[in-house]
């Protein structure tokens, strides 16, 4: 037999001989084969099925419907499962989840105006809970800005001025490479010298503020009144300062330690033309006494306009310096509070640009109308899950509101004014 055709005798013979074992690894595997076990659940997977699955859409809706309702926690947590494609994250919140997002966002952002966190700079320290204290850095004026503006009528809010820190204080925390003039540090010598021997500090040096509104475009690493979008007033001589220009003769007075400084902004609306109702005016009072020269008008005295700022949205501004602390209060009430003004207009208090969170009872029929979820099961769990934020957010208000008033009877007490008005408040607390 040739070569070739030894060759294709043993290429046959292999191929049948492969045939063959896969005949028999087939057979074989047809009778051993059996019907496989279902896998035992495991921990994650009976979560999830407790919990139960949602869909993308449905965790949208109820994202949106949280956003809405200033539901921040429930928000954070649902809008994460509406843009997950994995089948773990796709489940209803648990309790805890909520509770802890909740009051993450609530520390974060508690439910009345205040000083942003995200709108200030981070040189500044804001210091209480409730986020209406801002104290400030050593290197320079920064800015912090409240979380509501106004963008038409006619808003107030005042500026309680803090006891600055020690001249040695200042000094001691001043960064060791800092670089002074020599007019600081003969100013930083005279302030220690001063207030060693018990004097009052007789130089400019310590902290300083400076007040007013700016829009978000404000440059926040500057004073207010830096640059055209913010309008302010200088704690030195009481000078309005805008784009960094200042004016020390319109009629100002300086401010610093206990005064209390009122900021007040008026944005006519537009007829039905667009065409203004009135100018736009900012004005400025201390201690409850309008800035600037001062008009009388059927016996009254009338504080002059500081700015008559551009159409914008303006939001409650503070610049702080060398330590100085300043604390807001947005409203409802005032130590001073303003007095209707000779065009017949009131002053509302920027607090009322935040409206107050909802109460359960609310916050429950509004998710029974809405209805992001279809199945009633899914829809009473996200009902539950909304008692637990809106629980929240109604006691941090409530609270928010009672030390509100006591810091309002107390400083009125302080300086002998009246607390008329107060004691009718449902948050007043009665001896």
């Amino acid at each position: 037999m040739g070569s070739d055709d030894k060759m294709e005798t043993d290429k046959a013979e292999s191929v049948a001989s492969t045939t063959s074992v896969k005949d028999e690894t087939t057979t074989s595997t047809r009778q051993t084969k059996k019907r496989p076990r279902s896998p035992m659940p495991d921990e994650s997977s009976t979560a999830t099925t407790k919990q139960g699955a949602i869909n993308p859409a449905s965790a949208a809706a109820a994202a949106q419907l949280s956003a809405s309702m200033g539901w921040n926690g429930l928000y954070s947590l649902l809008s994460a499962s509406a843009i997950s494609t994995t089948s773990t994250t796709n489940v209803m919140p648990t309790s805890e989840q909520v509770e802890q997002a909740a009051t993450k966002s609530m520390q974060d952002c508690p439910p009345f105006v205040h000083l942003s966190k995200t709108d200030s700079a981070p040189q500044l320290k804001i210091l209480d809970d409730r986020r209406l204290t801002i104290k400030g850095g050593m290197r320079g004026y920064r800015m912090s800005r409240a979380t509501h503006g106004v963008s038409a009528g006619n808003y107030y809010y005042e500026a309680i001025i803090l006891a600055p820190p020690s001249v040695s204080e200042i000094v001691e925390y001043l960064p060791s490479n800092v670089r002074m003039g020599k007019k600081l540090q003969d100013q930083i010598q005279q302030a220690l010298l001063d207030e060693k021997a018990g004097k009052e500090n007789s130089t400019q040096f310590g902290g300083h503020a400076r007040l007013g509104w700016s829009m978000r475009t404000g440059d926040l690493q500057a004073p207010v009144g830096y640059d055209k979008w913010s309008f302010g007033l200088r704690d030195i001589g009481g000078s309005k300062i805008h784009c960094s220009k200042r004016d020390d003769k319109w009629g100002g007075e300086a401010f610093g330690s206990g005064d209390v400084v009122g900021c007040a902004i008026s944005l006519p609306p537009k007829d039905e033309d667009g065409n203004p109702t009135g100018v736009n005016t900012i004005k400025f009072f201390k201690n409850g006494t309008p800035m600037g020269d001062i008009i009388v008008s059927k016996g009254r005295k009338e504080g002059g306009d500081a700015f008559h700022p551009p159409d914008g949205v303006y939001y409650p501004a503070i610049s702080t310096y060398m330590g100085a602390g300043v604390k807001i209060n947005p409203g409802p009430y005032f130590v001073y509070p303003p007095r209707k003004q000779k065009t017949g207009y009131k002053f509302q208090p920027v607090s009322d640009l935040c409206k107050p969170p909802a109460p359960i009872e609310e916050a429950i029929t509004k998710v029974q109308k809405e209805k992001p979820f279809r199945k009633s099961d899914m829809l009473q769990k996200f009902q539950e899950l909304v008692e637990i934020e809106a629980k929240l957010l109604h006691d941090a208000y409530q609270e928010h509101r009672r030390k509100h008033i006591e810091e309002i009877v107390e400083q009125r007490e302080k300086r002998s004014l009246s607390i008329s008005g107060l004691e009718e408040d449902e948050f007043y607390k009665k001896d």
